[in-house]
């Protein structure tokens, strides 16, 4: 089935020390296609298009992320920094397997204390929408599927087209995808923080977001959740997938 090429068992990254990960723990290398909040259908509310800037660009710039996104597909991969460039393929480009993909995704959910998508967009979609509304009998994409993937990630994203073969998908993940989810998923810290009650978000341990008073982690979205999140509105604001389920 198409869905078991997207999920793997966690291992601990190459090089890295400590305990390994549950074995419950899956990524998928497509999953980061899927972020980016749509132009028009789905579209946030000004309030959280500032508190994303605020949190994104005033507390960890898009640079930051950028480099520490260079930095964990680097030492996953085993090459130097200098030769992972933004919109590269991870697959194409850059040779990673699937595995590399578990490594990177838990070297940035160590690094920004986040929890990456576990599973892909498409996959989603499959399983709050219904079975074959996103990937057709034959394992390619359905028109459905191609309306929300242009509406996720707009114009500047990577095409794919009705009939495209799933398995070709993953070679369009890049690091700048990457930095896309971790944006996404930064955004979402709330607007205070839910121990003390003070609006003291800072940056500790480099690319943590924490309480400057009470010292405690801010409590962020998961990007599965990001995602369903996204979806649901997607469809209450005339997405099609109502029609096709």
């Amino acid at each position: 089935m198409w869905r078991a090429w997207f999920s793997f068992s966690a291992r601990t990254p190459r090089g890295a020390s400590g305990a390994s990960r549950s074995s419950s723990t899956t990524g998928s290398p497509t999953s980061c296609c899927a972020l980016r909040p749509p132009a028009d259908v789905g579209k946030p509310s000004q309030t959280q298009d500032r508190h994303e800037e605020r949190m994104a660009e005033l507390l960890i710039s898009p640079d930051q992320i950028y480099r520490e996104v260079q930095k964990a597909v680097a030492d996953a991969l085993q090459i130097s920094a200098e030769k992972v460039q933004p919109d590269m393929s991870l697959i194409s480009d850059l040779a990673a397997e699937s595995l590399d993909f578990i490594d990177i995704n838990f070297r940035l959910e160590q690094r920004f204390g986040v929890a990456m998508p576990r599973k892909y967009l498409l996959d989603h979609v499959e399983e709050l929408f219904g079975e074959g509304t996103a990937i057709d009998g034959g394992g390619r994409l359905t028109e459905v599927a191609v309306t929300i993937w242009n509406a996720r990630l707009g114009s500047a994203g990577p095409r794919v087209h009705a009939g495209m073969p799933l398995d070709d998908v993953p070679t369009l993940v890049t690091p700048r995808t990457l930095v896309m989810i971790v944006e996404e998923i930064l955004a979402t810290c709330p607007d205070t923080c839910p121990n003390c009650g003070k609006a003291a978000w800072t940056v500790v341990e480099e690319c943590t977001i924490g309480c400057g008073e009470c010292r405690s982690r801010a409590p962020l979205v998961t990007g599965d959740d990001v995602i369903r999140r996204w979806l649901e509105d997607f469809r209450a604001r005339g997405g099609p997938m109502s029609s096709a389920s």
